[in-house]
């Protein structure tokens, strides 16, 4: 065994270690994804597509990571501009209500939420 291996096995262990190296990671993602959506923003119209996309993904992220209050505020805002963009039938549209209606399940829903649901539910049966 190495001297740092041993080292690291003395001190915080390898367990905490991968954890600490884990949450930079995610730390990090997070921070690229938020300089992305804020940069398209100040390019691109709020309902622009590519902009859509990054708020999506970063509000998945958001959702991921157990900001489900972030992460509904996003795709919210999305969905709204995806069903004017691209329509109630587009599949980004769907997915993004499936996501939504995810984020809403995780949190105990309520009716409308849960309408939210059934209207993704319908559509991609429907595809």
């Amino acid at each position: 065994m190495t001297k740092i291996h041993h080292a690291i096995e003395k001190t915080i262990g390898f367990s905490a270690l991968n954890s600490l190296i884990f949450e930079n990671m995610r730390r990090w993602v997070i921070e690229r994804y938020e300089r992305r959506y804020t940069r398209l923003l100040s390019i691109h119209s709020a309902n622009h597509p590519i902009v859509l996309d990054s708020m999506f993904r970063l509000g998945s992220l958001y959702d991921h990571q157990g900001r489900s209050q972030e992460a509904e505020s996003l795709l919210v805002r999305c969905l709204k501009g995806r069903k004017e963009l691209l329509g109630l039938e587009d599949s980004d549209t769907i997915h993004t209500m499936n996501m939504l209606a995810l984020n809403y399940d995780g949190k105990g829903g309520h009716v409308s939420e849960e309408e939210t649901a059934n209207d993704a539910l319908k559509m991609f049966r429907s595809h």
